[in-house]
C-alpha cells in the first residue's frame, strides 16, 4: 500500500443464543505500551452492518463507536473503540454479526518503506473473561507520486449591485492526514465587495479535523 492507499476489512462476530453479554470491540493501529510509537495506517469508516433479526443491544440499534485521535498526529485515528452494551441474541442457534472498518496509510515522516505494520482487532466480552485478537500484516511502500490536495470552486462570474454571489469549493484530498487552510479575499483594488457567511458540510469531513 502507498500514502493515501486504503484497505477494507470485514469482521464477522458469531453471537450465540444469550440473555445478555456484554461486548466492546476494538480497531487500532498504534503499539500498545509503545509511547513514543507515531501510526503510519489510520482507521477510518468503522461501520456495523444489518443487525440480525433477534438480536438487540442496550446502548441501541447503532453502539456508540469512538473514534482516538493519535496523540502525535492530530488528523489520523489510530484506535477505534465499539462499545455494544449487553448483548442478547434470542435464536436458538449462534448468529453472525458484521462489522467493516478501513485503514489507510498516511504520511509519517518516520515510516520505514517496504516494511510490515499491524492491523489489530480485538473483543472482549463476558465481563472480560473471554477476550479475542487478529492482526493483518499490511506492507507500506513509498508513493510512487506526489499527493496533492486537488481544489474547484464553482460560482459566478459577475455579481449585480446590492446582491450576492454564492461559490462552491470542493476539496479533493487524497490523503486523509492532510492538514489545509481555507483563505478567501476580496478583491483589493475597490472596497465594494465583502465576504461573508463561510461554511463547511457534507458527511465527508469532520470538524475536528
Amino acid at each position: 500500500m502507498e500514502t493515501g492507499g486504503y484497505l477494507k476489512y470485514l469482521l464477522e462476530i458469531t453471537l450465540p443464543q444469550t440473555d445478555g453479554m456484554d461486548l466492546t470491540i476494538e480497531f487500532f493501529t498504534k503499539e500498545i505500551g509503545n509511547g513514543n510509537y507515531t501510526p503510519v495506517l489510520a482507521v477510518f469508516n468503522v461501520e456495523i452492518l444489518e443487525k440480525p433479526d433477534g438480536v438487540s443491544f442496550s446502548r441501541g440499534d447503532q453502539p456508540h463507536i469512538e473514534m482516538l485521535l493519535s496523540d502525535e498526529i492530530m488528523t489520523a485515528y489510530d484506535r477505534a473503540i465499539v462499545t455494544f452494551g449487553e448483548v442478547k441474541n434470542t435464536n436458538a442457534d449462534p448468529v453472525p454479526l458484521y462489522m467493516t472498518f478501513s485503514v489507510t496509510q498516511i504520511k509519517n515522516p518516520g515510516t520505514l518503506f517496504d516494511t510490515k505494520y499491524l492491523v489489530t482487532a480485538g473483543a472482549e466480552y463476558d465481563k472480560e473473561t473471554y477476550v479475542w485478537v487478529g492482526q493483518s500484516e499490511v506492507t507500506v511502500h513509498n508513493s510512487t507520486e506526489e499527493k496533492r490536495i486537488e481544489v474547484d470552486v464553482v460560482g459566478p462570474k459577475e455579481i449585480p449591485l446590492d446582491s450576492a454571489g454564492v461559490y462552491v469549493l470542493i476539496a479533493h484530498c487524497s490523503v486523509r492526514s492532510d492538514n489545509f487552510t481555507f483563505e478567501v479575499i476580496a478583491p483589493e483594488e475597490t472596497e465594494v465587495v465583502t465576504v461573508g457567511n463561510l461554511g463547511v458540510k457534507g458527511s465527508t469531513h469532520k470538524n475536528n479535523l
